[in-house]
């Protein structure tokens, strides 16, 4: 199997007692828009489905395509939201040591 087949299988993944994607945006959505009410600088750590949801939303990428954004274990986005504008500053970055 290649590469590009297992990534497409995934999006159809949902671990048992788990989420969709959908399911994830309806969680996690209303809760961004409701700290950035608030006009705060936040830090966010999750997982990358939640960070890749944020982002899907907000570029207003389709479901079945969030899971392409592709980011590491551990890695680091820096991400700006303004009037439900969205800047991508930094997306996954995982600093070399």
């Amino acid at each position: 199997m290649k590469s590009s087949e297992v990534s497409e299988s995934e999006k159809e993944i949902i671990p048992p007692n788990g989420e969709s994607m959908q399911d994830v945006e309806k969680r996690v959505i209303p809760f961004i828009k409701k700290i950035l009410k608030n006009d705060n600088n936040i830090l966010i750590i999750t997982h990358a489905a939640v960070i890749q949801n944020i982002v899907g939303y907000f570029l207003n990428i389709p479901y079945d395509s969030r899971f392409k954004i592709k980011l590491r274990g551990g890695s680091l986005s820096h991400i700006t939201i303004d009037d439900s504008k969205i800047k991508i500053v930094m997306l996954g970055h995982v600093n070399r040591i």
